[in-house]
């Protein structure tokens, strides 16, 4: 594979102590903003001619690997958080019962065009690549709330926002306009669902040592997300020319 990883630059927790609630989440924001634009960048990358019967099984792999995290990332991780969340926090339960179904349309787009392209879809006995699933396994290992809230609403979900919205995109150039079109469908919620998170991690953005744990829980999430999203953009039709180093500011 010719994946190129130099260099994840992860954030000084020294450095941010001292910083607003406001502030330490903007950073947050702004780390996972700095990745999607990275990762999509189509300059970083040079196209391959892949054979068109090669190239559309590969297409329908990535529309069973996106109707696979709608779920895993989408449903099941909010589910979790709503239990997680404290009692008396009836608003923001509501939202992310919202978020869930929303997701949950996200699968059925993702799910309904793999049907529609000739091939069939049984969820229950997909099989992930194996750098999907180091990203669930991150989620699924982290049992706080603000760290489960940082990996998804405040990373994936920042980086999946991205994805239509850069004019110099390489997604655009490897897939094709219906998958875009399902694409920016399901940007179009993640606005809400990032906020739902900023909501969330409000709550406990003034304990330092959460600070410390939600720094942490992000750059783990970030990375595997990293090295899953190259692999993927890789495997459908081109090379990242240039390492992947992200700097902090």
């Amino acid at each position: 594979m010719s994946l190129i990883f130099s260099l994840f630059c992860p954030i000084d927790c020294s450095d941010f102590l001292n910083m607003t609630s406001d502030q330490f989440i903007s950073t947050l924001h702004n780390r996972a903003i700095q990745v999607g634009n990275n990762l999509y960048d189509a300059s970083k990358y040079e196209l391959i001619d892949l054979n068109p019967e090669v190239h559309d099984l590969r297409i329908i792999s990535y529309l069973k690997r996106r109707a696979w995290a709608e779920w895993y990332f989408g449903v099941e991780t909010p589910c979790r958080q709503i239990v997680l969340l404290p009692e008396n926090s009836t608003n923001l339960k509501l939202r992310l019962g919202t978020q869930i179904i929303e997701e949950i349309r996200h699968y059925e787009k993702f799910s309904n065009e793999i049907i529609t392209r000739g091939h069939e879809w049984d969820f229950e006995i997909y099989k992930p690549p194996g750098k999907a699933i180091s990203m669930y396994e991150q989620q699924k290992n982290m049992h706080s709330l603000p760290e489960l809230t940082v990996a998804n609403q405040f990373a994936g979900e920042i980086v999946l926002g991205l994805t239509s919205k850069m004019t110099n995109n390489i997604l655009r150039l490897v897939t094709d306009d219906k998958i875009m079109e399902i694409v920016e469908y399901a940007e179009k919620d993640e606005p809400g669902h990032i906020a739902i998170g900023k909501d969330i991690l409000k709550i406990y953005s003034n304990d330092l040592l959460m600070r410390r744990k939600m720094i942490k829980s992000q750059e783990r999430f970030l990375k595997a997300l990293i090295l899953q999203h190259i692999s993927e953009i890789e495997f459908l039709g081109c090379r990242r020319t240039e390492p992947f180093i992200l700097k902090e500011k």
